[in-house]
């Protein structure tokens, strides 16, 4: 790191830098067992999104004071935040905690610089963003870049950064509306949810971690008095591979309502894409600061256009074996008719999906599909919690056509 005075910061060239990291957001490795137990279908499966969703009864506690966030330091002194509610095995948390770069910072190591307005900026830590709820995690990482400046006035501001940016995700899930969370795209959903963050600095970078809380809130009461279906499904990536999801096909009378976007760019306006990679748990390179490891997770809605329709979604998912070059994609379907059982199915081909959908002799009875690569390297499995009736969702008094899927793609062995 060069030590030198820095330039004079302005609107245009902030003193610090926030971005998602392109490695590490996503599900925690240690919580493979509470999926593994999941994709027997079912009644595991419902038990796993209602672990998963108790981030809704946490932001609610938030938004109306009984819970509250706690300022505390790490071990290392650095600056966290936490909000809990409940304790012991049943605890739901929220942290942010503060993970600077020592080495970075005393100008020992190199570091990944960004130019930005022709300023440069240096990567020397990131914030961590963490949910826990019973044996399910989840991870994201947002990388802290500074202006380039002398080490110790870099240790200083390093400090002042993490604290505007965790006031900043402090207001971010205040600032959630859950009652209004299931009349707006994905788009308007993480707008809004960053909207009126604290520090003018700190660009949005909080896409992927609103995705997973709004995934929680989706569930309208209007809707739920009528016969309007819902579809939550998460899909995790647990091979070492990044998958690529194509826009899935969808039957007649489906909507997406929410799908995986990342805010982009610098700056204090963000700009919003889709993300179709769901990244796989590979190794984590060195310059990005000894990130953890975790499983790349997308989150997807869908609902009836009418009380009158059911709904039905085709995912096609492809990656490419870096060792062997091999390419390879799976197949999901969903069927969730107006009358009528869901139906699932499963395959390692690359289908037409129109055609796969309305050609399908859809298995009927089973809550899980599973199929193999032809060469039995990797497994997709696919699961319902339900096949008929009205559930509740997370918040809700009364009884909906809610149901939740997961779509597991790893390994065979």
């Amino acid at each position: 790191m060069t030590i030198s005075a820095p330039a004079a910061t302005t609107a245009s060239t902030p003193p610090f830098l926030v971005s998602p990291s392109p490695v590490s957001h996503g599900l925690n490795q240690a919580a493979t067992a509470a999926v593994t137990t999941a994709l027997a279908g079912g009644a595991s499966t419902a038990a796993f999104f209602t672990t998963k969703n108790q981030l809704f009864y946490l932001i609610q506690g938030i938004q109306q004071g009984t819970v509250t966030w706690i300022s505390t330091t790490t071990t290392d002194g650095h600056p966290a935040y936490f909000a809990q509610l409940g304790s012991g095995a049943g605890a739901v948390a929220l942290t942010l905690t503060a993970k600077p770069n020592s080495d970075a910072l005393a100008g020992k190591i190199s570091v990944e610089q960004t130019q930005y307005n022709g300023q440069t900026y240096n990567l020397v830590g990131s914030v961590e963003m963490s949910y826990s709820a019973g044996d399910y995690g989840w991870t994201t990482e947002l990388f802290l870049k500074v202006a380039e400046q002398a080490a110790d006035v870099v240790a200083d501001q390093f400090v002042e950064a993490v604290t505007s940016i965790l006031q900043g995700v402090k207001g971010l899930f205040a600032g959630i509306d859950l009652a209004g969370a299931a009349d707006a795209d994905a788009g308007e959903l993480d707008a809004k949810a960053v909207e009126g963050t604290e520090g003018e600095d700190v660009i949005a970078a909080y896409g992927s971690f609103t995705a997973l809380a709004v995934s929680s809130l989706i569930m309208s009461l209007v809707q739920e008095l009528l016969h309007y279906t819902q579809h939550s499904i998460t899909i995790i990536n647990m091979t070492g591979q990044d998958v690529t999801w194509a826009t899935p096909f969808l039957a007649t009378g489906t909507e997406l309502t929410l799908g995986p976007i990342m805010a982009t760019g610098s700056g204090t306006m963000p700009t919003y894409a889709t993300n179709n990679t769901i990244i796989g748990a590979h190794p984590v390179p060195p310059a990005y600061l000894g990130l953890p490891q975790l499983y790349g997770q997308a989150e997807f809605q869908f609902s009836s256009a009418t009380q009158f329709t059911g709904l039905g979604e085709v995912f096609t998912l492809g990656f490419t074996d870096t060792v062997s070059g091999q390419a390879y994609t799976a197949t999901v379907a969903f069927t969730l008719p107006w009358s009528g059982d869901n139906l699932l199915t499963a395959t390692f081909e690359q289908v037409d999906p129109s055609t796969f959908y309305s050609t399908m002799n859809w298995p009927t009875g089973p809550v899980l599909a599973t199929a193999y690569s032809s060469d039995k390297k990797y497994m997709v499995t696919a699961t319902f919690d339900y096949l008929s009736g009205q559930h509740q969702g997370p918040g809700e008094t009364g009884t909906g056509f809610f149901y939740n899927s997961l779509i597991v793609i790893q390994p065979a062995a």
